[in-house]
């Protein structure tokens, strides 16, 4: 038998006596060897209170890398920078508990505690560096027109709506859904935002589905296919598709009126957001503004911001940068809302000039004056 199956004082059963009075007993108390369910339910019991206890202790490290894998390529990105296994990973994600005792597993799967506690080490300083790199990145000036797109996709999500962004280039409108994904993003046990960009090669229902799948998924596979989608998104999650301008283009367009359906069956919110071709008549097919989208626009609530950044977004970047003057931001203006040929405008504009000044100061700062300098350079006039 077993060394640790050991003898256990005698526990009287239901309806038995106590054997309180030693004197009157007809024997002392006695010891007994545990039932096989009594030893079998004891090792559970132990085995369940070690691995909650690992589980505890890992927690604070695996929802903060949980929260951060909800952003597009960073579950991959994170194994590139930590030379975790994927499989190691993901079990971190689905609080799969350590083995207790060291023993061989399958690629990937942690064989030890020790293992354990050395990934978990890992990913602590992995964020600590990700903190870091997030707080030094420029980010994104807290301009009008970004706080006016970030309030359409809180409403989006609050309310499970079915909004359709349209903007023009560099005013902010993929920021904005970063913002809100980092805020409140989506998790396996809680509903939130999730962002997914479309790319040139989902241009078939079957590929955008999958596309979508995995990301919300956090990259690994699964069920397929139409109805997966509707059972992995759920009431409180808003799904942005970013790049939407090409769900015109996916299977003859019919990718929009699945994007409606998923929206109707799912009680989830969904928001595309697109550059101006997703007006007809504006450089592609389109989607807003086409009578073979009547069922989907009648649904959708249509937010144009093809006009662009305003004098106001210019001033609030200008402000965030640190800068002032009626000069600068005369030709600033200039510069983001009246691009020359081969200029997108907008603020992204502001953000290459700047950093194109900051290449040439060879490490000094940045001031008004030497924007004044490149900005005539450009030919830039107010």
């Amino acid at each position: 038998m077993n060394g640790d199956r050991m003898l256990l004082e005698m526990q009287p059963r239901a309806g038995e006596n106590t054997n309180a009075d030693a004197a009157s007993a007809p024997f002392p108390n006695v010891r007994r060897r545990m039932t096989d369910q009594e030893y079998y339910d004891r090792k559970i019991a132990q085995r369940d209170a070690w691995n909650s206890q690992r589980l505890a202790e890992a927690e604070p490290i695996v929802a903060a890398v949980e929260k951060r894998c909800h952003q597009e390529h960073l579950f991959m990105r994170i194994l590139v920078e930590t030379g975790l296994h994927e499989e190691a990973l993901r079990s971190l994600l689905q609080r799969t508990p350590p083995p207790e005792q060291p023993t061989v597993m399958n690629a990937g799967q942690f064989r030890s505690v020790a293992a354990w506690n050395e990934a978990l080490g890992t990913l602590a300083n992995w964020l600590k560096e990700d903190a870091r790199q997030r707080k030094s990145a420029p980010g994104h000036a807290p301009t009008p027109t970004l706080r006016a797109i970030y309030s359409v996709l809180v409403e989006a999500m609050d309310h499970a709506l079915l909004p359709v962004i349209i903007g023009s280039y560099g005013i902010g409108k993929s920021y904005a859904a970063e913002v809100l994904v980092e805020e409140r993003p989506r998790t396996p046990s809680q509903p939130g935002a999730v962002l997914v960009e479309l790319r040139s090669e989902d241009n078939t229902v079957p590929k955008c589905i999958e596309t979508v799948l995995r990301r919300l998924r956090y990259d690994s596979r699964g069920e397929g296919g139409y109805a997966a989608l509707c059972r992995v998104l759920r009431p409180g999650d808003l799904l942005i598709l970013d790049e939407a301008q090409r769900l015109a283009e996916c299977s003859g367009g019919r990718m929009v009126e699945v994007v409606r359906d998923l929206w109707k069956d799912t009680g989830a919110g969904v928001a595309l957001i697109g550059n101006p071709v997703m007006k007809k008549g504006k450089g592609g097919s389109g989607i807003v503004d086409n009578d073979l989208y009547g069922a989907f626009l009648n649904r959708a609530e249509v937010h144009d911001f093809t006009k662009g950044n305003t004098r106001a977004d210019v001033e609030a970047w200008m402000v965030w940068k640190g800068f002032a003057g009626k000069a600068l931001v005369d030709k600033l203006c200039a510069l983001a809302l009246k691009p020359s040929r081969g200029q997108f405008g907008g603020l992204r504009e502001l953000e290459k000039l700047f950093a194109e000044v900051m290449r040439r100061s060879a490490g000094e700062s940045v001031t008004a004056e030497r924007l004044l300098d490149a900005l005539k350079l450009r030919g830039v006039r107010s």
